[in-house]
């Protein structure tokens, strides 16, 4: 009975480990700590690395950089599947226009570029590929400057340096002051006006949004961007627009020291602000048209009326069933002249608030003549003429889609048309008689407008 009772005494309980447990415990325990510890050791020796085939890439105005890869490599090896996004800069592009280019590398890690594009005027950018795991590796990409400039002067075509790249101007202005310092303006089609003194660098004078632009007092400009007015010289020019109404359009210029705008509203009202004061309405509603009016007025048109800011009811009913589709004016001395073209096809004049009478017929476009003779400069596709004189034939196989032209100090006139192969032409009488039609640009011109003492200022096409 003893001897039973020593054999229970000395088995093991329930709670209490054996041996064997404690061993078995330990040999699991001591594997798993030392792999935990070793495994971040082997990822953090993992180095993935760009490189590109180039120390640089060159290429030419208009042309394209073909050939270009990266390499991926893992610890120095060549490294297939690893994603890999590549950007360009500086008016660079692939082909197809898109600036940055996603791709998977192949066996041997390299990513193979599409052509890159370069523009047509040429500069310096960069580009760069980014994957995970590896930083940001660059290239320069560089082009020689393209001679021919975006931006130019009728007689100069290299007066302006080249405009920011992958920027395209969309319509421009310029004149000179006192001291015959140039002021030029464009807008780019980035939404942004550009302005360059006395031609220096072209440097953003707005903010993004700009829809609209208009030369004001001479060297200036007056932009909106839809909901608000501002001017080159001040961006915070001018107060808010009125509750509920968007800016289509803008002019205004100076009446001594006094500035005065005028913005064509959403609700199709002029309104208008003098010395910088809250804007109020100066026409009816229903206008479909404005323009600067000298003296710092404007003038404008709902259609089947012409009206003044200064005066609502200044010019005479229009002939029986014609409609006004634009509207100018201009003075010389005290006489005040209107312009504007009709429904028909004829331009139409009213002399100190006279009757209208027709100028010409089969008129595409005019603009007011800036030479102070209170003339229009117009062009019904096949011919250039103005109020008061005819100029020499187009040349052969050229039509006219839009004509200016202004005066120097001494009275001389030069006529400019943009000619439908893209050349920007001029007739001159400093001469005597007007002269024949010369180019007076490069090629590709797709804008243009009046620059003071009888010049044009112009952009070209900056797509290749």
């Amino acid at each position: 009975m003893s001897h039973d009772i020593e054999q229970h005494n000395t088995a093991p309980s329930a709670s209490s480990p054996t041996r064997r447990t404690v061993l078995a415990g330990a040999a699991w325990s001591v594997p798993v700590v030392a792999a935990a510890s070793m495994a971040p050791m082997a990822s953090a020796s993992d180095t993935t690395a760009l490189a590109f085939d180039k120390s640089t890439y060159n290429g030419t105005p208009c042309g394209t950089i073909t050939g270009a890869y990266v390499t991926v490599t893992v610890n120095g090896v060549a490294t297939a599947g690893k994603s890999v996004t590549t950007t360009l800069s500086g008016g660079y592009a692939f082909s197809g226009g898109s600036t940055t280019n996603t791709q998977t590398s192949g066996s041997n890690g390299r990513v193979s570029l599409p052509a890159i594009s370069v523009s047509s005027q040429g500069g310096s950018g960069t580009i760069s590929a980014l994957t995970a795991g590896s930083p940001q590796t660059s290239a320069p990409l560089s082009s020689n400057t393209a001679s021919t400039k975006i931006v130019g002067i009728a007689r100069n075509n290299s007066a302006f340096p080249a405009v920011p790249a992958g920027i395209i101007p969309t319509a421009v202005s310029g004149a000179t002051d006192g001291s015959n310092t140039v002021y030029a303006h464009f807008l780019g089609n980035d939404g942004y006006l550009y302005r360059s003194v006395g031609y220096g660098a072209w440097a953003k004078t707005s903010p993004s949004g700009v829809t609209a632009f208009a030369k004001f007092a001479t060297t200036d400009a007056i932009y909106t961007t839809g909901t608000e007015v501002g001017g080159s010289w001040n961006n915070n020019a001018f107060p808010a627009l009125p509750s509920g109404v968007t800016a289509k359009d803008v002019c205004g210029t100076k009446s001594g020291t006094t500035p005065y705008a005028y913005f064509l509203g959403s609700d199709q009202r002029v309104y208008q602000s003098v010395n910088y004061g809250a804007w109020t309405p100066v026409s009816p509603s229903g206008v479909v048209a404005f323009a600067e009016f000298p003296g710092a007025r404007a003038i404008y048109s709902t259609g089947s009326t012409v009206g003044g800011s200064w005066s609502s009811s200044a010019f005479p009913a229009l002939p029986a069933g014609v409609t006004a589709k634009a509207v100018g004016g201009s003075t010389n001395g005290t006489t005040t002249y209107a312009h504007f073209l009709g429904s028909d096809g004829y331009a139409y004049r009213s002399t100190d608030y006279g009757a209208w009478a027709t100028v010409s017929s089969g008129v595409k476009s005019f603009t007011e003549f800036n030479g102070g003779n209170g003339g229009i400069i117009y062009t019904t596709g096949t011919a250039v003429a103005a109020g008061w004189s005819s100029f020499p034939a187009l040349p052969s196989g050229v039509t006219a889609l839009a004509a200016g032209g202004g005066s120097d100090d001494y009275n001389n006139v030069a006529i400019h048309f943009l000619g439908s192969d893209g050349y920007l032409y001029e007739s001159n009488n400093s001469g005597g008689p007007y002269s024949g039609w010369s180019k007076t640009s490069p090629s590709k011109v797709i804008t243009f407008g009046e620059f003071n003492k009888g010049g044009a200022i112009y952009a070209v096409r900056s797509t290749c």
